[in-house]
């Protein structure tokens, strides 16, 4: 009895052994590897947003040859920038547009009638633009929000980004078929608007008990928030494929392992038996 027991805990070791080694290796390979793709994940994330707060410089370039002002992209109106309401001193002010509570130093999108513009702070010298003088000083621009700037998304399936302003106000959302209050009123959307990042502060989060993984992340150029939401199972599903060749690999390898220790037992076994008999005759013949 006790050479069966002993030849039963040498089986089971030649498995829980390996088993446990591999299946460790496999864990903290598993845990690195999740660690990296969200990391990778996240700076895609980062990147699309500095590239959409880097288009947004670009309507603020322009030239004042000979005085006359030229702007790379034309503003729709050129606003003064005083204490008190802001007075249109060139082109025309769409009807909507809400010119209280503008940022001291960063743009201000907003969305009215389902067109998005934006208005910038200006840094002007002593120059023309359409026919009007201006005098040296800070102004506001204001453009409509280029469709090149949000054709950047237009590739972002199965990704969900929407973008939201300080205020509240949704600007962008790449799946129109979600209801705009649903995305408004999620519980980090609002504490983002209470509590605002420092600028270009980002920050990743998880929901429906880590099926979505979303990233956050205030732009330095603009008041608004950009959101990117992704399923976690699209992000790991490269994963999915080396570790079932692994586990595959470990299955196999502990049943090679377990085949070869009953052969080993049996062995051992069949050379105690010959042994135990060896001793009997000797001692028969004594």
């Amino acid at each position: 009895p006790s050479l069966r027991l002993w030849a039963n805990v040498l089986s089971i070791s030649l498995i829980l052994i390996p088993l446990g080694i591999c299946g460790g290796l496999l864990f903290f390979y598993l845990r690195d590897e999740l660690d990296n793709r969200r990391m990778i994940s996240f700076m895609n994330f980062e990147q699309l947003g500095h590239r959409f707060d880097r288009s947004l410089e670009y309507l603020e370039e322009f030239t004042d040859d000979d005085g006359e002002l030229r702007f790379k992209f034309v503003p729709l109106t050129l606003l003064s920038k005083s204490m008190n309401s802001p007075k249109t001193m060139a082109g025309t002010l769409p009807e909507g547009i809400n010119l209280s509570e503008l940022p001291a130093s960063q743009c201000d999108v907003q969305n009215v009638s389902n067109l998005n513009y934006i208005i910038c702070p200006l840094l002007l010298p002593k120059s023309i633009f359409q026919s009007t003088a201006l005098e040296a000083g800070y102004y506001w621009g204001l453009w409509r929000l280029p469709e090149e700037s949000l054709e950047l998304f237009a590739n972002a399936k199965p990704s969900r980004i929407f973008i939201v302003n300080s205020k509240g106000n949704l600007i962008y959302q790449s799946d129109s078929k979600q209801p705009q209050k649903d995305l408004l009123h999620k519980p980090l959307v609002q504490e983002y608007i209470r509590l605002p990042l420092a600028k270009e502060a980002t920050a990743p989060y998880t929901e429906s008990d880590n099926e979505i993984i979303g990233f956050a992340m205030n732009l330095r150029h603009s008041n608004v928030t950009f959101f990117v939401e992704s399923p976690a199972a699209i992000v790991f599903s490269a994963l999915w494929k080396p570790s079932l060749w692994v586990l595959t690999a470990l299955f196999f390898g502990v049943a090679l392992l377990f085949l070869m220790g009953k052969f080993l037992v049996a062995t051992i076994n069949e050379q105690v038996g010959e042994l135990a008999n060896s001793f009997s005759t000797f001692a028969r013949d004594r």
